[in-house]
């Protein structure tokens, strides 16, 4: 409990003041392609960008604070929430300068591969996995990188990424309890603590986004406590909410250039119900509960030829 209610009070404290800085230097601008949605959220316009600031600085200060300096794991949490956070800011400092839209896509990728690729040449080093080095780390980047993404693609609505984020790092803490594996334990709980101190400010109506800043890295932890505890199948389930937000675009993207014909009326899937004329606290409120559900399917105990 101390990871997670150390990460809660900072970040309930950082909250205010970082909120009045980002009002002065880094607001939203909703620009977007399509002109629905750019109506549906016209009122988000000017809201503060780049919350996942406080998230980052709690999340960093509690590790640092309660974690285990000598456990090689506390140092690829920090180091994975510096890479992912560093990359997010860069694009959303872009996004608030001039015409830039950010990063461009290819630019972005590339950042997320090569943070996620050092992230698992480390990981490959610090914790032995059972398939070989050459086998491991291209796939612990694709977690790492995946799982970051769908975080970002979720982060559409208020409140919305940053609730799935909680639940999932809460089961991660119970799995990495059940595991004993302490340090896991104190970097689910302080990610579930932080986050949840942001969302007392994101809530609707927010009054701050967290950005790609928050997104990647939030995104980069969860992928990293799944390595970790050596889960990644799990993170399927604990994360099947922010899985279909991320296969929703793909399907999305490829049947328009397969058909040229769309899916879903708009791709993440939550926009697909605003086009639908659902409230946007419907809209979080049931995604949460499914994550929920799908949290709790994460957790049970899994047959052994699975796991």
């Amino acid at each position: 409990m101390l990871p997670f209610l150390l990460s809660l009070t900072l970040a309930l404290l950082l909250g205010r003041p970082t909120i009045a800085w980002l009002a002065a230097h880094c607001r939203e601008r909703n620009r977007s392609d399509s002109p629905t949605l750019q109506q549906l959220h016209a009122a988000k316009t000017g809201t503060p960008l780049m919350g996942g600031l406080f998230i980052v600085a709690s999340l960093a200060i509690t590790l640092l604070a309660l974690g285990d300096p000598h456990d090689p794991q506390l140092w690829l949490a920090l180091l994975a929430l510096a890479g992912f956070a560093s990359l997010g800011m860069l694009d959303d400092w872009l996004k608030t300068r001039g015409p830039c839209r950010g990063l461009s896509v290819r630019a972005k990728l590339a950042g997320q591969l090569a943070a996620g690729g050092i992230l698992a040449m480390l990981v490959a080093r610090w914790q032995p996995a059972a398939a070989p080095a050459w086998l491991f780390v291209p796939w612990a980047t694709l977690v790492l990188v995946a799982t970051a993404n769908a975080v970002n693609l979720a982060d559409g609505l208020d409140g919305l990424a940053g609730g799935l984020v909680a639940v999932a790092a809460a089961a991660w803490a119970w799995i990495a309890y059940r595991a004993g594996a302490g340090t896991c334990l104190v970097i689910a709980a302080a990610t579930c603590g932080a986050t949840l101190g942001f969302l007392w400010f994101n809530r609707h109506p927010a009054r701050v986004f967290m950005g790609d800043t928050g997104s990647l890295a939030l995104g980069g932890m969860l992928g990293l406590m799944a390595l970790l505890l050596g889960q990644e199948l799990r993170l399927l389930a604990i994360g099947g909410v922010l899985v279909a937000e991320a296969v929703s675009v793909l399907v999305q993207v490829g049947y328009f250039k397969w058909r040229k014909q769309r899916v879903f009326r708009c791709a993440p899937l939550h926009h697909h119900f605003q086009f639908q004329g659902w409230p946007e606290t419907r809209i979080v409120a049931r995604f949460w509960l499914a994550g929920l559900v799908c949290a709790l399917v994460g957790m049970l105990d899994w047959p052994a030829w699975i796991d």
